[in-house]
């Protein structure tokens, strides 16, 4: 008889109420600047991460040096990095490894935390164990990513977030270029070309 009486209050919370997977990319345009520990900033106070998230076109900007920037389509999995200085761009598909750092595998198993504030903003923290590694996010309801931090292999990377906009994005500057004989889609390797004019 208890057994029934749970499995009905179980069927009565809303569905909305019950564990199901967070989004990790914000459903509304943001720019968060992220605070980055590794091994390769041992003794530091970490390096300093930008990105951009472009809500309507599933895109993020990363800036990560000066005149350097990356976009990744989280769509295809594909990463474009850009060097004004050089005017060159290189196109690089990611491995689920690679983007474990910013979501968990659709296959991972995950385990819900409890709630924080980050940088003045709540969220919810998940831990992930899967084939691509382990790690813990930080995410709001909307989806934004306050604190990533993944561990694979014997290397945590870890992000967390310090200041934080809500204000819409610039499309044109999270927007991947188009590689010659492409076509937008997804490649099998690595590409690179030369810009003919600045990309942003």
């Amino acid at each position: 008889m208890r057994a029934v009486v749970a499995v009905l209050l179980l069927l009565a919370v809303p569905a909305a109420a019950q564990d199901q997977r967070p989004r990790f990319f914000p459903t509304r345009d943001a720019a968060v600047t992220y605070r980055v520990s590794s091994p390769a900033t041992a003794g530091t106070d970490g390096d300093v991460l930008r990105i951009a998230y472009l809500a309507a076109e599933r895109k993020q900007r990363m800036d990560t040096a000066p005149g350097a920037w990356t976009v990744i389509e989280r769509a295809t999995n594909v990463g474009v990095r850009i060097d004004d200085g050089s005017r060159t761009a290189l196109r690089v598909p990611l491995n689920p490894a690679m983007m474990a750092q910013f979501e968990p595998a659709e296959h991972a198993a995950l385990t819900r935390g409890r709630e924080e504030r980050i940088a003045g903003t709540p969220c919810t923290t998940w831990a992930y164990r899967s084939a691509e590694g382990n790690g813990r996010f930080c995410v709001t309801p909307e989806g934004l990513p306050l604190r990533m931090e993944a561990t694979i292999g014997e290397q945590t990377i870890r992000a967390e977030a310090t200041e934080i906009s809500l204000a819409p994005q610039d499309p044109a500057r999270p927007r991947a270029v188009r590689l010659p004989g492409e076509g937008g889609r997804a490649a099998a390797g690595t590409h690179s070309a030369t810009l003919k004019r600045r990309t942003r």
